[in-house]
């Protein structure tokens, strides 16, 4: 993989991987020169895969938990946690995923009896009182076979 060191005021200067690179300075502007690094720290391209299996783009603060927990997030759409069929082509789509993100507790089962991490975002509601709710990412909590661990921003 290339990485490229931005040297640019407009964005933080450092290692990207050549998407974030592109995506923080636009198709105009040009990355100076390159380097090798072990991972993406906007993205986390490099890390091991954690597959996330919802129906929404991860946001910036689950993107993140992710990387502070060692992991590269997918976001690999909504599953049927009820269809096991449904989880074993998520698993088949993603062969080198080492842990699943998910919502639904059947799926974080399915994805631990298979051998997987599981993570499991803690939420707050950040909407005024009284106003619809609306939620975001303030922490994840890694599952593994023999411990668990969990992160906040």
């Amino acid at each position: 993989m290339v990485w490229l060191e931005i040297h640019d005021s407009s964005v933080a200067h450092g290692m990207m991987c050549c998407d974030c690179a592109m995506d923080a300075l636009g198709y105009e502007q040009r990355a100076i020169g390159t380097a090798q690094a072990e991972y993406c720290p906007v993205c986390g391209v490099g890390l091991p895969e954690m597959v996330f299996a919802t129906r929404h783009t991860p946001t910036r603060a689950q993107i993140a938990l992710a990387i502070k927990a060692g992991y590269y997030l997918i976001a690999a759409g909504d599953i049927d946690a009820f269809d096991e069929e449904a989880f074993s082509a998520l698993t088949a789509a993603h062969p080198g995923a080492v842990a699943v993100a998910c919502v639904h507790p059947l799926v974080g089962l399915r994805a631990h009896m298979a051998g997987l991490s599981v993570g499991v975002y803690k939420n707050a509601n950040r909407a005024p009182e009284g106003a619809k709710p609306s939620f975001e990412a303030v922490g994840l909590t890694i599952c593994c076979p023999d411990f668990c661990v969990d992160y906040s921003l």
